[in-house]
C-alpha cells in the first residue's frame, strides 16, 4: 500500500523487501507491476522489472527515505550509522543508540477497514467515528482527515523534540502523556 501511494505521488521506489527476498532497480520499481507479479507467482523474487538482491543488503542501499512498513525494530545503530537517509518508521525503532530521529510511532495504520489489519491506528479511530455518527465518508475525505491528523501529530512531536532537545520517540511519549494529563484535568478526575 505505501509503495503504491508513494509511486502515485511521484517518488521513485528503488527497492522492496519481503519475507522471501528483495528486489532492486536504481531506475525505479513499478509497485503495481510488482504486485501483479507477486499475485501470479506468489513471490516478489524473479520480478522482470528488477534484480533479486539479498534482503539484508537491501537495507543498506543508498536512498533518501527508508520505510520499514511491515517489520518492527529494523532500524538500529548498526544500519543507521553513517547514513544520510531519513526514516519513516511505522513502529518505533529498535534503540536510541542510532542517534537518528524516528517517527515516534506517530505514523500508524492508515485505515484498517481498507488494509484489513487489526491494529488500532488513526484510521481505525476514524472508522469508529463514522460508525457512531451513522454515516460513512468516502475514501478522499478519510484520507484528507487522516492526513490532517497525522501531519499535526508529526508536527507536535517534532516541536516537542526541538523544544525539549530529545529524540522523536521520547517526544512522542511526552506528547501522549501531556494529552492524557490534559484530558484528565478537563474531566476533573484529579483537579
Amino acid at each position: 500500500m505505501a509503495a503504491r501511494l508513494m509511486h502515485k505521488a511521484g517518488l521513485k521506489i528503488v527497492a522492496i523487501i519481503e519475507y522471501d527476498g528483495a528486489v532492486y532497480n536504481a531506475g525505479g520499481i513499478d509497485p503495481f507491476a510488482l504486485e501483479a507479479h507477486r499475485k501470479e507467482t506468489g513471490s516478489i523474487v524473479h520480478f522482470p522489472g528488477a534484480e533479486d538482491i539479498d534482503r539484508d543488503e537491501a537495507m543498506f542501499l543508498p536512498c533518501d527515505v527508508l520505510l520499514p512498513g511491515a517489520r518492527e525494530n529494523v532500524i538500529h545503530s548498526r544500519n543507521a550509522t553513517g547514513s544520510a537517509r531519513r526514516f519513516c518508521a511505522r513502529e518505533p525503532t529498535a534503540d536510541h543508540g542510532s542517534g537518528r530521529q524516528d517517527s515516534g510511532g506517530a505514523w500508524r495504520v492508515r485505515n484498517s477497514r481498507h488494509t484489513g489489519q487489526r491494529r488500532r491506528g488513526y484510521g481505525e479511530l476514524l472508522r469508529m467515528v463514522q460508525d457512531r455518527q451513522g454515516f460513512f465518508w468516502n475514501e478522499q475525505l478519510v484520507n484528507e482527515r487522516l492526513e490532517e491528523i497525522m501531519v499535526n501529530s508529526f508536527n507536535d512531536i517534532v516541536g516537542y523534540a526541538e523544544k525539549h532537545k530529545v529524540n522523536n520517540r521520547t517526544a512522542a511519549y511526552m506528547v501522549a502523556l501531556d494529552r492524557v494529563a490534559f484530558a484528565i484535568r478537563l474531566r476533573g478526575i484529579y483537579a
